[in-house]
């Protein structure tokens, strides 16, 4: 699988409510010296348990002004969890203001790294130039952080739930080439690239990638 991604990277900030009623699972509370306490949204390591959709929240700063809180909305209409509240401005960035400094990439790894560590695995993440900006390697970098199958990274640059979908390589589009019935977590990390769509293409777009996961993870 090639690996490419787009975007930036910070901290969770901290968050009371609950998210029992979202998910039906139990509530982990965290604490990383890089990150606020945040209450996760988790599930037991058991193979008989529902596979979990999260996301990464968009309309965050500094994304205010390529997000739209009804992005957000869409999102958990159609399913989606919030994995966690990232406080992207915490990263330093290159000069286009939109990808990682190499050495605010690898914090943002490192980050990741204990965050997703409780949630069930084996796990995907969809994702764009997170990952993947100019040929970096961060997402064979994180997959090789964890013991081989566990995390699975698919970054492609530039796309997002419309963005690409033409090239075949939208979230929806590479989420069906995956077996999802060896995995337990989906994670998607993007969106940002399809502001500028209309709210009602966008929500379409998501019940599309919701109605691809829930059939794939049925059969």
């Amino acid at each position: 699988m090639s690996h490419r991604a787009v975007a930036t990277g910070s901290l969770w900030e901290k968050e009371e409510k609950t998210t029992a009623s979202l998910c039906n699972t139990r509530i982990v509370q965290v604490s990383y010296p890089l990150w606020h306490q945040n209450t996760l949204c988790t599930q037991p390591s058991s193979r008989n348990r529902a596979m979990q959709l999260l996301y990464a929240v968009l309309h965050s700063p500094p994304w205010l002004s390529i997000s739209d809180p009804t992005m957000d909305d869409s999102l958990r209409r159609h399913g989606f969890l919030p994995f966690a509240d990232v406080r992207w401005e915490e990263y330093h960035y290159l000069d286009d203001g939109l990808h990682f400094t190499p050495t605010s990439e690898s914090s943002f790894l490192d980050d990741l790294k204990h965050r997703v560590h409780n949630l069930s695995f084996p796990l995907l993440i969809l994702s764009d130039s997170t990952f993947s900006h100019n040929g970096s390697d961060a997402a064979q970098r994180f997959e090789s952080m964890f013991p081989p199958d566990d995390v699975v990274v698919d970054a492609v640059s530039g796309s997002g739930f419309l963005q690409l979908g033409r090239q075949g390589l939208n979230f929806t589009s590479r989420l069906r080439r995956h077996p999802l019935h060896r995995f337990r977590t989906v994670l998607v990390i993007g969106g940002w690239n399809d502001h500028g769509h209309t709210a009602l293409r966008f929500d379409s777009a998501v019940e599309g990638f919701a109605h691809a996961f829930a059939g794939r993870t049925r059969s």
